[in-house]
């Protein structure tokens, strides 16, 4: 299972999709669900580490077709500034280190509970704006 994960630093609410795998499509589906889901911004700044499936060439064909949508990479080697990587620990901490899931769609599951239960309680990355 690959997970896809978008941290809002304005709100604090982290999100997270399921995905197919960690590639490029997946990531330009990603945008284009940010994209749909912020229609009335001018501008969506996107922080991202520099995966190759974040610098790809289709992810640049796709941002000319996308202006709005703008990448803006973190430094390499820098885990500490990216919000989402904070989110995944604390998924981790919280609700998969020690279960154990009888499926894919189960682990899924518990994934999406822990997200819905920090909506509006994430306090931690409103300092990045």
């Amino acid at each position: 299972m690959h997970l896809g994960g978008i941290v809002n630093p304005l709100t604090g609410d982290a999100f997270v999709q399921r995905i197919k795998k960690g590639d490029s499509v997946s990531f330009i589906g990603i945008l284009e669900w940010l994209n749909k889901s912020y229609r009335s911004y001018e501008t969506i700044l996107v922080y991202v580490d520099n995966a190759r499936w974040h610098t790809s060439e289709i992810v640049q064909i796709y941002q000319s077709l996308r202006p709005r949508i703008v990448l803006e990479y973190i430094p390499r080697y820098s885990p500490d500034l990216n919000p989402v990587e904070w989110e995944w620990h604390e998924l981790r901490r919280v609700a998969t280190h020690t279960k154990r899931f009888q499926s894919g769609d189960e682990c899924f599951q518990a994934v999406s509970e822990h997200f819905k239960s920090r909506i509006g309680k994430n306090t931690m990355y409103r300092h990045l704006t």
